[in-house]
């Protein structure tokens, strides 16, 4: 992605950029390897898509790759999902299809609703469950003397 970046951009070209950091849905990640891996005999690591670095790994990412790095801001952001006491099942729907390949669409639907009784306790505020969104937002800059390749 750095060198992808990198090459699109002219030099002095600035880079921003936010996506999840670490600890990014960190209390529903540890409940969807919980009930897979006890209920399911599903090695739900294994199966984890995401990457969420740390401030520094990021950080450190892009000067390898030559960009001067000016901010970086790591944040949580709890974010409501709708459907009150169902909206872990919205969510993992549309966010946790890697987890549940290859398990009948019952024993998903199943999955998911103890995934919800999970996280209820530490993400339910008024009325809802709010992911634990942990945000990294980054800017860099490529140097005005940069090559384009490298």
């Amino acid at each position: 992605m750095a060198k992808s970046v990198w090459n699109a951009l002219k030099p002095g070209g600035r880079f921003v950029a936010e996506f999840g950091g670490a600890g990014n849905v960190r209390a529903i990640v540890d409940a969807i390897t919980e009930v897979l891996t006890s209920d399911y005999g599903i090695e739900a690591a294994a199966r984890n898509p995401w990457y969420f670095p740390s401030p520094a790994e990021y950080s450190s990412l892009l000067e390898k790759q030559g960009f001067v790095v000016r901010m970086v801001y790591y944040f949580d952001r709890p974010t409501k999902l709708h459907d009150g006491a169902d909206g872990m099942l919205s969510w993992l729907a549309q966010f946790g299809d890697d987890f549940f390949q290859g398990m009948p669409q019952e024993a998903v639907r199943e999955a998911c609703a103890k995934i919800g009784d999970k996280v209820r306790a530490a993400l339910w505020k008024d009325g809802a469950i709010y992911a634990d969104h942990r945000r990294l937002r980054v800017m860099a800059e490529k140097p005005a003397e940069a090559a384009s390749l490298k």
